[in-house]
């Protein structure tokens, strides 16, 4: 059976550098989150004239975690189905935070960090997706004995 490669729902097309396995695509996902945040922070900055606008900053605190688990699967190869499965946790929050910019969208606010939040379920939801493919995929090739 060929080896899992993730595919993008959403996020069309993935670099083949970052398309191989599920940890080079966990570090894709991280640095695509973290340059979200920052992005959004300097854009709120610059448009309220204000520094203190660290919500902005949230896909970066979530491309933290996401990361360290992309480099401690890589670095502890015998833990890696445990910190892939933390990794899933942090794309669970992406969509949880982005059902919050959906929610704000049908209340009418199109501010900013609404468009963040849109963002952030966006990516959460093609990483989420790719895992659980990921997952079914290693799960039939233990069934078939290919490990």
């Amino acid at each position: 059976m060929k080896p899992f490669k993730p595919r993008g729902i959403f996020l069309q097309p993935i670099p083949e550098k970052w398309a191989g396995d599920m940890q080079a695509y966990t570090k894709y996902i991280a640095i695509s989150l973290a340059l979200v945040g920052i992005t959004f922070y300097i854009a709120t900055c610059a448009i309220n004239r204000i520094l203190t606008d660290f919500n902005t900053l949230i896909p970066l605190i979530v491309a933290t975690p996401l990361l360290a688990t992309a480099f401690l699967s890589e670095k502890i190869p015998t833990k890696k189905s445990l910190f892939m499965h933390i990794a899933v946790i942090f794309g669970v929050i992406c969509i949880s935070i982005g059902i919050l910019g959906l929610l704000s969208v049908i209340n009418g606010d199109f501010s900013i960090t609404t468009g963040e939040q849109l963002i952030l379920f966006i990516i959460g939801f093609d990483y989420t997706t790719n895992c659980g493919r990921s997952f079914i995929h290693a799960r039939t090739l233990r069934l078939r004995g290919d490990e």
